[in-house]
């Protein structure tokens, strides 16, 4: 099952690479699956496609995302992984191409070495440290919750019920538990 969380569109560039990916599957008889969540929140697209996947009669699960372009090869590589969790790293958008192959060359890494170690050099064993590592990565460390918070108190009080729905449907979620998880339903606010 290949899963991704989109924010609002994918790019042309992965639509190929799935198009491409489905044509090798049904080439080779192999059973493929598209999952795409809409999410606002793209660890909450993430969890939806966990979720999906942990419900379907998928084996393997890959996360790709939405503007990002891959190699057919590479996912038949990354499926023949002996490994519970394997993945292949690619730049962020402030680095070239050059420049990320040389820090990856540079560290020298060797088969079966561990890309993101843990701070004291030990390999990632469980998926509650990783989640920790990456949540450390993440836009809800700088309070974007907090700010989604402030945007639908100050809906309610405009009674804009309109866009207050608009944004429960981007989250994937109901009017009445995106209140209740900010704990404004029914006026509850614990001021955090």
């Amino acid at each position: 099952m290949v899963c991704t969380p989109v924010h609002s569109e994918v790019s042309i560039h992965y639509m190929r690479a799935c198009l491409d990916l489905q044509k090798e599957c049904i080439l080779n008889r192999t059973k493929i699956t598209f999952q795409l969540m809409k999410s606002s929140l793209v660890t909450q697209g993430r969890n939806l496609c966990a979720s999906a996947f942990m419900n379907s009669d998928a084996d393997q699960m890959l996360f790709v995302d939405s503007d990002i372009e891959f190699n057919t090869r590479s996912v038949y590589r990354l499926f023949q992984s002996p490994h519970e969790i394997s993945l292949v790293p690619y730049p962020i958008k402030q680095k070239t191409d050059k420049k990320f192959r040389k820090e990856i060359i540079d560290r020298k890494l060797k088969d079966g070495d561990y890309l993101i170690p843990m701070k004291n050099g030990n390999k990632i064993s469980n998926i509650i440290t990783f989640n920790d590592k990456i949540l450390k990565l993440t836009i809800d460390r700088l309070g974007q919750n907090r700010l989604v918070k402030i945007v639908v108190k100050d809906l309610l009080n405009k009674k804009d019920f309109e866009k207050l729905d608009s944004i429960s449907k981007d989250r994937g979620t109901s009017l009445e538990v995106l209140l209740k998880s900010y704990n404004l339903h029914n006026g509850n606010d614990n001021k955090d």
